[in-house]
């Protein structure tokens, strides 16, 4: 891990890891409940709340929503992004 710093300056608040999802993500939530996940530089959203993170990890019953881009040049990607 080790994205916490990118991640606070991109989307503000604490974040703190708290996990991996898909092999090669790493899961942060922030003070307020909100679940994330980075990929290649890229953050998704998982959910609001760690609840419905857990039920979109196992489920993944809603789209992909890539929410900020940690490195300048890095193009979103993924199903339905649009």
């Amino acid at each position: 891990m080790g994205y916490e710093n990118s991640i606070s300056k991109v989307l503000g608040g604490i974040w703190m890891p708290i996990g991996s999802w898909v092999y090669y993500s790493d899961v942060f939530i922030e003070s307020s409940g909100f679940v994330i996940a980075t990929e290649f530089d890229l953050v998704w959203k998982l959910g609001e709340s760690i609840e419905q993170a857990i039920e979109f990890s196992v489920t993944v019953s809603t789209k992909f929503d890539c929410i900020a881009v940690l490195k300048d040049g890095v193009e979103p990607w993924g199903p339905d992004l649009k």
